[in-house]
């Protein structure tokens, strides 16, 4: 594969941006030093007037070297209807993600689209990213200087959609795309892409920059009001049987699905109503003894090669410990009532 074979399409939701971030996030793209085909900007029914008038401005340049797509919902779908009409309706024969009030630095997408060129097998490039403040200011880098990029666990490592750097004849072929109706759709969509994709390759470059933005849907209050019925069990399951059948690195798919039962049964849901945790708690510990074989050994690997909190890893083993001695079912209601306390 060459370079010049490379046509990107940038996809960018959008519902009611602070403007100055979604100029931050649009000028990032069109000062790429290897610029995109196209950015393909997707409004879900926003009210902000400035936000309105913003993308207004940009879908009338017409001179640029990026050709700017302005596409507007018919209605409020979410994050995951955009993301996946973005999919569908994007013209490079390559896709990358962005969120709106998140920006790239200028070589960021040189470095992706130099290591898909470099590797004619590639599917999937991830790199590392920038956390920063809301006023752009550094906070931490991921994934750390000592992380191994060449470890199996790495395309599990972050539940981010927007450091990579996809092949969109993959997502078709493989009909993978953004659940709708439910919490953590990154990470089950992450999980599809690795589950099915056989070249991907982890860069070190680091020049996406998240904003640590409390509006964030990821980093607010709804996941620890995660109702059952947006939890992705049912596609958890489904995508632990694929990998059962042969499909996939199991180790290292089973530890990422650890670590996200234990988030989904003891941390996210920690003031739900007590139906629902006790209808999370058995449905993690029943996909957990149904397909994950060793579980300690397992998640202490994964561990190993993935950086994560403390308090998580610790909980990751228990968990682990738990389903080894059939135990996680009264594990995760202590662990969620524990958490409940703890973060009153």
């Amino acid at each position: 594969m060459t370079g010049d074979s490379i046509r990107v399409s940038v996809i960018v939701p959008v519902y009611n941006t602070v403007p100055a971030y979604l100029s931050q996030c649009i000028e990032g793209v069109l000062r790429q030093s290897v610029p995109p085909s196209e950015l393909l900007l997707i409004d879900d029914c926003s009210t902000n007037e400035e936000t309105l008038a913003l993308l207004a401005s940009y879908a009338q340049q017409e001179d640029g070297a990026v050709r700017i797509r302005l596409l507007r919902n018919e209605k409020n779908g979410g994050i995951s209807a955009s993301r996946n009409r973005g999919i569908r309706e994007a013209c490079g024969n390559w896709i990358i993600f962005l969120d709106h009030d998140d920006y790239w630095q200028p070589a960021y997408l040189e470095e992706l689209t130099a290591c898909a060129a470099a590797h004619a097998d590639a599917d999937l490039v991830v790199s590392g990213y920038t956390m920063v403040a809301a006023d752009g200011s550094p906070l931490y880098t991921y994934p750390a200087v000592d992380e191994r990029e060449d470890s199996p666990y790495f395309p599990f490592g972050s539940s981010a959609p927007w450091n990579r750097l996809i092949l969109r004849q993959k997502l078709l072929d493989n009909a993978i795309c953004f659940p709708s109706g439910c919490l953590a759709e990154d990470l089950v969509f992450n999980m599809r892409c690795s589950l099915s994709f056989s070249g991907i390759y982890a860069l070190r470059a680091s020049g996406y920059c998240n904003r640590a933005n409390d509006a964030s849907t990821s980093r607010g209050s709804a996941f620890a009001r995660m109702p059952y019925a947006k939890m992705p069990f049912a596609d958890l399951e489904d995508i632990c049987a694929q990998a059962a059948s042969g499909a996939a690195d199991t180790e290292a798919l089973s530890g990422a699905v650890l670590n996200i039962l234990v988030l989904l049964s003891c941390v996210f849901c920690r003031k739900s109503p007590r139906q629902d945790k006790r209808r999370a708690a058995a449905a993690a510990s029943a996909i957990g003894r149904r397909y994950i074989r060793h579980p300690l050994r397992i998640i202490l690997k994964y561990l190993e090669n993935v950086r994560s909190g403390k308090a998580l890893c610790i909980l990751d083993t228990l968990f682990a410990c738990a389903l080894h001695l059939r135990l996680s079912y009264p594990y995760c209601l202590c662990m969620s009532a524990l958490i409940s306390v703890l973060k009153k």
